[in-house]
């Protein structure tokens, strides 16, 4: 095994925070650890600009990986095409086994994308390692640059003949242009929530709601905790309490202001067009509105 720091380079693909589960070439099933839990992998691509090079051998990274390689196989398997390397030509027209070709990948062509992988996540630190990351947050994105500590070894002996390129810390070197993975779905630019509601559906649970609320809530715009359905109709003000004591001289008169429904606020758009007598009806109050954003 050889220990390498490598040069700084993009993050092109996978990531550094999101794991995968590894399955079985041969039965398709997850692999499991002795505890019976799922074996989970860590992968992430990082491309390093070719500067001329023909071929990734050349570099002074790429030198260490191919003596490895031919160490830990000796007998010509490393020679082959199929010996596993985790080094992809960012140039190549050759498709994958899901049909895309390596220079339709956004900050692959003139690169050599090379694959680290491993059964955790990464340490992760800033530029010079002086902070090491723990708060939990992603601050290295697809697309920022980094640098790689790591280390390749030969995976002798093996079906298949490769090398294991490991990581162990990676360095948030710089911002660059984030990059929008293939297999990446921003939830917020899909277009979720513009779509009706059918007969039947609630976007509050129909625990929460009078049986004449769940019976019409279709048709309205989307709103947090609020039935969509037409406005229900006017709360009739109650009538003045016959409890309310009167004296003949002089006469009472009770005072009912409190029982008047106050104005209603003044609804902001991201209610969705839903009215404050919708929001009441499922249980908000016009604190619970405002706090929320939904009035003012």
């Amino acid at each position: 095994m050889q220990e390498i720091l490598f040069p700084v380079g993009r993050l092109v693909g996978g990531s550094l925070y999101q794991s995968r589960v590894v399955t079985d070439t041969v039965t398709k099933q997850p692999k499991l650890n002795a505890d019976g839990s799922k074996v989970v992998s860590f992968s992430f691509g990082v491309a390093f600009p070719k500067a001329g090079t023909t071929h990734w051998g050349q570099t002074e990274w790429g030198a260490k990986i191919w003596a490895e390689g031919h160490q830990a196989w000796p007998n010509g398997q490393a020679g082959a095409n199929s010996f596993a390397w985790k080094i992809i030509d960012g140039d190549s027209q050759i498709p994958n086994k899901n049909g895309r070709k390596p220079a339709e990948n956004e900050g692959w062509p003139g690169h050599w994308v090379v694959w680290f992988s491993g059964t955790y996540a990464p340490k992760t630190c800033n530029a010079n390692g002086t902070v090491v990351y723990t708060d939990g947050v992603e601050h290295i994105k697809p697309g920022h640059f980094v640098q790689v500590f790591g280390s390749v070894k030969g995976n002798n002996p093996s079906p298949s003949p490769g090398v294991y390129l490991n990581f162990a810390m990676v360095a948030h070197s710089g911002f660059g242009p984030e990059i929008q993975l293939a297999n990446a779905v921003d939830a917020a630019a899909v277009g979720f929530g513009n779509a009706p509601l059918p007969a039947g559906a609630s976007a509050a649970p129909l625990g929460q709601m009078t049986p004449a609320q769940a019976a019409g809530n279709a048709g309205a715009p989307a709103v947090p905790g609020v039935v969509h359905g037409a406005p229900p109709a006017p709360m009739a003000v109650p009538a003045t309490p016959s409890a309310v004591p009167v004296v003949p001289t002089p006469p009472i008169v009770p005072d009912t202001a409190f029982m008047q429904p106050p104005a209603a606020p003044v609804m902001t758009a991201k209610a969705g067009g839903a009215t404050y007598e919708q929001f009441v009806a499922n249980g908000w109050t016009l604190e619970k509105m405002r706090a929320e954003g939904y009035a003012v």
